[in-house]
């Protein structure tokens, strides 16, 4: 179900976690770049991704809450299926933003890709979950051309707007300290308090109403 188009200018959250957005050793971790957007093959051909759509996570605080859930799912998945560890564990770091016309200039920017777009798409109860989807010319090299989406893809992100879920408070070091900082400066929330106080009614209406009437 979609509630409303993305807008080019409207802005998207991909949420960062360990140890997907990292290299990991027998010592430490490491950050890596172009692992934070985690594009998928889909079994029709296109490349997949998850993002948050801002107009449904409004404040910092719920783009957190929605990071918090979904390392919380991911862990129950892994002990659902036996095979989850301590020692590699889910973990939110936080979130880096970008606009919605970057996914969409991915075929001017990046050769081999012919098609770029993001779309609501409310996913495992998450109201605020944004799919994005790609397609590749046929018979191009995927993993080549896959590589560079994610490049350019990174190189249009802010951030990072860190964050510590209460159920990783005891983790020492915890790895959101290794996040690297985005290629476009610092997330700054630009909305006005007047379109902040707006955009939280907004989500707040059309969040009651999808519990309501659509859930």
């Amino acid at each position: 179900m979609s509630w409303g188009r993305i807008a080019n200018d409207d802005r998207l959250f991909r949420l960062c976690t360990f140890p997907i957005a990292f290299k990991t050793g027998k010592k430490k971790c490491i950050f890596e770049p172009k692992k934070v957007m985690y594009i998928e093959p889909q079994d029709d051909g296109s490349l997949a991704a998850s993002l948050a759509w801002q107009r449904f996570v409004p404040t910092a605080d719920l783009v957190h809450q929605y990071g918090c859930r979904l390392s919380r799912g991911i862990n129950k998945k892994k002990k659902d299926e036996g095979k989850y560890s301590d020692a590699k564990r889910n973990v939110y770091c936080g979130s880096y933003q970008l606009r919605a016309s970057d996914v969409r200039d991915l075929p001017s920017n990046v050769q081999g890709v012919v098609f770029a777009d993001v779309y609501h798409q409310i996913e495992n109860d998450e109201f605020a979950h944004a799919h994005l989807r790609i397609l590749l010319e046929a018979n191009w090299d995927s993993e080549g051309t896959k590589t560079a989406i994610l490049v350019w893809l990174w190189g249009a992100c802010y951030g990072p707007l860190a964050h510590i879920c209460d159920c990783d408070k005891h983790l020492n070091p915890h790895p959101h300290v290794d996040l690297g900082p985005g290629p476009r400066g610092p997330y700054h929330d630009t909305r006005s308090r007047f379109e902040r106080w707006r955009a939280v009614l907004r989500f707040r209406v059309c969040n009651w109403l999808w519990q309501k009437f659509f859930r």
